[in-house]
């Protein structure tokens, strides 16, 4: 009997365990997590991504910005865009191809500063979609490098940017 019992107790556990681990918040989904990319064919998961209308004022002209913060399995990154010519998020819409009116801003290690400037070398950015909340960004073969370095940086994948205004 008292066997019995230890094994009847044992499967509770157990059941117990399986039924709370499948509990999980798959449902809602991540909030931080904002798509994934990949660079040089490296996968990154995009987090903490969001856009900002920009400032055109008689002494700043800085066009709508977006970052994010990319984590890969050995390395983490900044980047960010922005956009000339645009200043107000509410102008974008789906299926624009923005390649032309984007500049990379900031591409480091999370850890570090970096003044480097970026050229682009082609591929293309696409808007996929847009709603009051976010803008997602679709890059297909977006090639950049450092200016004063032979670097280069190839990016694929969409990235999902919270709207702040």
């Amino acid at each position: 009997m008292k066997t019995r019992k230890f094994y009847t107790t044992i499967v509770y556990v157990i059941l117990c365990l399986i039924s709370l681990s499948s509990c999980s918040n798959d449902e809602d989904g991540d909030n931080s997590l904002k798509g994934s990319v990949t660079i040089n064919s490296n996968s990154y998961r995009a987090e903490n991504s969001e856009c900002k209308d920009g400032v055109l004022e008689e002494y700043a002209d800085v066009g709508c910005y977006f970052g994010t913060l990319l984590y890969g399995n050995e390395d983490s990154y900044r980047f960010s865009i922005k956009l000339y010519d645009i200043y107000d998020l509410d102008k974008l819409h789906s299926g624009d191809d923005i390649t032309d009116i984007v500049t990379v801003s900031t591409f480091c290690y999370l850890t570090s500063a970096d003044a480097s400037r970026f050229e682009d070398n082609g591929g293309k950015i696409v808007v996929k979609s847009v709603n009051n909340n976010t803008i997602c960004l679709e890059f297909n073969n977006f090639k950049f490098n450092r200016r004063n370095n032979d670097t280069s940086y190839t990016v694929n994948g969409t990235i999902e940017y919270e709207r702040f205004d």
